[in-house]
């Protein structure tokens, strides 16, 4: 928790990174911000055919990673601990307009952990973990929501793998 900085150089908020000599100008406009468009929609093409000769979507294999390690950390969880109730929040997912007007309707809210244990324990009312990979980085919307619910007597940690996961959860449990 607290890390807001994963690299040498500039990270987007979707965790592409950048030289750490680009100015700020630069920054926005690579990870589309600020300029018109974004440099992502204007130079989808060029984007489409560098991604076709590495062979994968970088951006999607981290998240497959996470997903991946979500998935051996709930089922560890659920075969030590049966009586613990854990649950997923899915918020994450590319999702149309329209999707995504319908959820935020519903109530899905930017920032929410990945997963909830709702037990209390060590005078916490119940656990919120965010599941990251090595490099991935804390948005500003997960750090505000964290910050929330440390303040309203929940913990919210990060876990950078399975195995860090259930070492936070054994401990919280513990």
């Amino acid at each position: 928790m607290g890390e807001d900085f994963v690299s040498s150089g500039f990270l987007c908020e979707d965790g592409s990174e950048l030289h750490p000599r680009k100015s700020i100008t630069s920054v926005r406009g690579i990870c589309g911000q600020g300029q018109a468009g974004g440099w992502r929609r204007r130079n989808a093409s060029r984007v489409r055919r560098i991604e076709g000769m590495v062979g994968i979507d970088i951006k999607r294999k981290r998240k497959s990673v996470e997903h991946k390690e979500q998935v051996r950390l709930v089922q560890r969880v659920r075969a030590f601990y049966p009586d613990v109730l854990i649950a997923a929040i899915p918020n994450g997912g590319d999702r149309t307009p329209s999707e995504r007007l319908r959820l935020h309707g519903e109530g899905v809210l930017a920032g929410m952990p990945d997963l909830c244990v709702l037990r209390r324990s060590k005078g916490f009312a119940g656990l919120f973990v965010e599941m990251k990979t090595k490099v991935g980085v804390v948005s500003e919307e997960q750090g505000v929501i964290a910050r929330r619910l440390n303040a309203e007597g929940y913990l919210c940690v990060i876990a950078r793998s399975a195995d860090e996961g259930f070492k936070i959860i054994e401990e919280y449990l513990g």
